[in-house]
């Protein structure tokens, strides 16, 4: 069961809150290592970059989001 006071985030359903701010941050982790990716020529800095950023990211996103519910 979910503490009262994340059953919204901002007036929303936690469940919707997520899977937007999900989507927005995949998108912005596929920009991040697109400039990335670009300024080493288009190599990538290190061995699986294309799915670490994105999930670094998410992780991220998630234990701010975590620690605000609390």
């Amino acid at each position: 069961m979910l503490p009262p006071n994340c059953k919204t985030i901002l007036g929303m359903d936690y469940l919707s809150f997520g899977t937007i701010w999900g989507i927005l941050i995949a998108g912005f982790a596929m920009l991040i290592e697109r400039i990335l990716r670009n300024k080493n020529k288009g190599k990538a800095y290190f061995p699986y970059q294309k799915v670490i950023v994105p999930i670094t990211l998410l992780i991220i996103a998630s234990v701010i989001i975590n620690v605000t519910c609390k």
